[in-house]
């Protein structure tokens, strides 16, 4: 029986390991602009991570391309890595290309992965891109506060990023007085031994009632024979 019980405990840790990726969000290209025009300069930005299934900065340079149709991708450019304030884990990356001319109104699919795209770059999941037509819903940009390109965003775009903890709230400066005199406390008298507490233990009461109902059984039984 004990085997049993460790067999499934496995099998469901395993379950969960192996689900736990696959539910697990990616950073995304988010676009400067929600839509552009064929033709117009558009740039793309996003802030990644390693992946446990991507490749890192070691294994670029990396493209990015536009799905157009069933096995179409068009080339947009080399993905360009820049190191972060927030450590080697974390790379921003960027691309500035132009839409190409040729391809109609629609939402289309961006895709990153390095020569002969054997893999792809951390957790980058792939991104967005409007052309001729608006969002299907507002774009969310995960960018920090001190992105350079959030100038550039039109009015009431949302940027997200994790927030940093509050710094410490310094204690107000101490104002030197004179305190005002007090008389000195005067002692407690202690309390006298034989006086009743009222904190008795609910046992110590049944132990003294126990006692007391023997006690007066005895002096009955006494009395009777007596």
């Amino acid at each position: 029986m004990r085997r049993i019980v460790l067999a499934v405990a496995a099998a469901a840790l395993v379950a969960v390991l192996v689900a736990a990726p696959a539910s697990a969000g990616g950073a995304s290209l988010a676009t400067v602009q929600d839509r552009y025009e064929p033709g117009d300069i558009a740039t793309v930005v996003a802030y990644v991570g390693p992946g446990s299934a991507g490749g890192w900065v070691d294994d670029g340079p990396y493209f990015t391309y536009a799905e157009v149709g069933p096995n179409r991708r068009v080339p947009l450019g080399r993905l360009g890595l820049e190191p972060t304030r927030f450590g080697p884990a974390i790379q921003r990356v960027s691309l500035t290309f132009v839409v190409p001319e040729d391809v109609p109104a629609g939402h289309y699919q961006l895709v990153t992965c390095n020569a002969g795209c054997t893999k792809g770059l951390g957790e980058l999941a792939g991104g967005t891109l409007n052309v001729g037509v608006d969002p299907v819903q507002p774009v969310v940009r995960e960018w920090p506060p001190d992105e350079f390109e959030i100038v550039n965003l039109p009015p009431g775009a949302r940027t997200t990023w994790p927030s940093a903890p509050a710094p410490p709230i310094a204690s107000p400066p101490t104002t030197v007085s004179t305190p005002a005199r007090t008389l000195p406390r005067l002692a407690q008298p202690p309390t006298p031994a034989t006086a009743t507490s009222h904190d008795a233990s609910p046992l110590a009461l049944a132990l003294g009632g126990a006692v007391a109902a023997v006690c007066v059984g005895m002096v009955l039984v006494a009395l009777r024979d007596g």
